[in-house]
């Protein structure tokens, strides 16, 4: 298990929306599709803890969801 991985796993974080964020940043490649397939993990959690995820928001359609 990968720190990116143990991360999301402990904040009971939906994995692909934290993904999404990432990618949509530049942090990770787009070919990574699963936190395990992120090499740099720590670099993607450090990303993750300067945005402060728990104030994430996604949107679906109209409606939006914060994390």
């Amino acid at each position: 298990m990968n720190t990116l991985e143990h991360y999301v796993r402990v904040r009971k974080l939906n994995a692909d929306s934290i993904m999404d964020q990432l990618q949509d940043n530049g942090v990770i490649s787009d070919e990574c599709i699963k936190p395990w397939d992120v090499i740099d993990s720590g670099k993607a959690v450090a990303w993750l803890e300067r945005m402060d995820v728990g104030k994430v928001s996604l949107d679906i359609g109209e409606k939006k969801f914060d994390f």
